[in-house]
C-alpha cells in the first residue's frame, strides 16, 4: 500500500525535523510538503481517470456482448472486400 509508505515517510520526516537545526528543519518540511503535494496530485489524477473509465464502462455496457470484435471486424471487411473486387 503506497499510502502506508507515504505515512511512514511523513512520520520519519517529523522525527528528523524534531532533531534538526532550523535550516535543515525547514528544508525537510519543504521536501515533505512537495512529496505530499505530488502524491495528492497523483491520487487526484488516478481518481479522475477511474471516474472517466467508469463513465465509459457505463456508456458501453449496453453494447451487445454477443457481438464480438471478430464479428464486427468481419462485418466491416466484407463490404470492403466487395468494394475492392468491384473496383478492378
Amino acid at each position: 500500500n503506497q499510502q502506508a509508505e507515504i505515512d511512514l515517510l511523513n512520520e520519519r520526516g517529523r522525527d528528523i525535523t524534531r532533531q534538526a537545526d532550523h535550516s535543515n528543519h525547514e528544508n525537510v518540511e519543504k521536501q515533505l510538503s512537495n512529496i505530499n503535494r505530488e502524491w495528492n496530485d497523483l491520487l487526484s489524477g488516478l481518481q479522475s481517470r477511474r471516474d472517466t473509465l467508469t463513465k465509459l464502462a457505463e456508456h458501453w455496457d449496453p453494447f451487445p456482448k454477443e457481438r464480438s470484435l471478430e464479428v464486427l471486424n468481419q462485418e466491416i471487411e466484407e463490404p470492403l472486400t466487395k468494394l475492392q473486387s468491384s473496383s478492378f
